[in-house]
């Protein structure tokens, strides 16, 4: 289905970027009618049915914040209207049948669905990493849990000559209202949830206390023989939602690194990347971390920034 969808979705963005409106009858001749009625039925809504979905997420206080609300285009990229249909910004189509339904679908099940998201999401960060570093040695927690570590760790770490990079994941570091308001409360607030937790030591804490073991060679040994060459580092909290320069010292940097401070964590490298920018490193390096994550390192003692 997945497949289906994507289809049917590129074959309307193509659709739709010579032309601006279509009827029914138009679109469903234009790849199978099946898929193609499935991909209307999910990001397609007329009139009433976008009014009630934008009151429904209305936040604003006064006409001023207007601007800043959520678009339902996001959701709903294209408009029904009498027997026809419009695409007024047909770029977005792609979005509301991939991200948009991430967030639909978290709306709608919860827990449910982001655990078995969450779960996705490691797996295609552990095949990234096999079909593009070949020769890396990969690493997932399944895999140390089994080799007898009972302490704080990551998601998967893969293993290349003296370099190790470690990843968790997270499918998001804010969530829709901090992004929408850029509260300074609210972010501070969902970076100590979701990216700094110290009183759990969650997120990039996680990174730094498996870090610090590996180096004081706490590992079980069949585990420290895994990193023995190991001499350089490259910690990643890896967020499937992106937030566009998460390392900067003004969006999150400065942040993340006084809660390091205030739990006993300094100058500790670690970066922030997002899925698309992770994937880009792996094949642009082909098989090579040392200068895809030298050249974007951010230390918790500096205020360095990554795009």
């Amino acid at each position: 289905m997945q497949r289906a969808i994507t289809a049917a979705c590129t074959q309307l963005l193509d659709h739709y970027s010579r032309r601006s409106r279509s009827s029914e009858d138009d679109l469903l001749r234009i790849g199978s009618a099946d898929e193609v009625r499935v991909v209307l039925d999910l990001i397609s809504a007329n009139r009433p049915a976008r009014l009630a979905f934008f009151k429904g997420k209305l936040k604003v206080k006064s006409p001023s914040e207007m601007p800043y609300e959520l678009n339902s285009l996001l959701r709903y990229p294209l408009i029904q209207h009498s027997s026809g249909y419009y695409a007024p910004y047909p770029e977005l189509i792609g979005y509301g049948a991939t991200r948009g339904l991430f967030f639909r679908f978290g709306e709608e099940d919860g827990d449910g669905f982001r655990k078995l998201f969450a779960r996705s999401f490691e797996e295609a960060v552990v095949g990234i990493l096999r079909t593009m570093l070949p020769k890396a040695d990969i690493l997932t927690e399944q895999d140390e849990r089994r080799l007898g570590w009972s302490g704080k760790t990551n998601d998967v770490t893969a293993i290349l000559g003296d370099c190790a990079l470690l990843v968790e994941c997270k499918l998001s570091g804010l969530f829709v209202e901090a992004k929408r308001t850029a509260s300074p409360a609210l972010i501070i607030a969902e970076v100590r949830k979701q990216i700094a937790d110290g009183p759990n030591r969650r997120g990039v804490f996680q990174l730094a206390d498996k870090v610090e073991a590996i180096r004081a060679g706490a590992l079980p040994a069949a585990l420290n023989d895994r990193y023995r060459s190991v001499k350089r580092f490259f910690p990643v909290l890896l967020l499937f939602d992106a937030v566009e320069h998460a390392n900067a010292a003004v969006t999150l940097g400065n942040i993340v690194k006084d809660e390091l401070a205030l739990y006993g964590v300094s100058d500790f490298e670690y970066q922030i990347w997002h899925l698309e920018h992770f994937s880009y490193c792996c094949r642009a390096e082909n098989g090579s971390l040392n200068h895809a994550l030298a050249s974007s390192t951010v230390s918790s003692g500096s205020s360095s920034a990554m795009a």
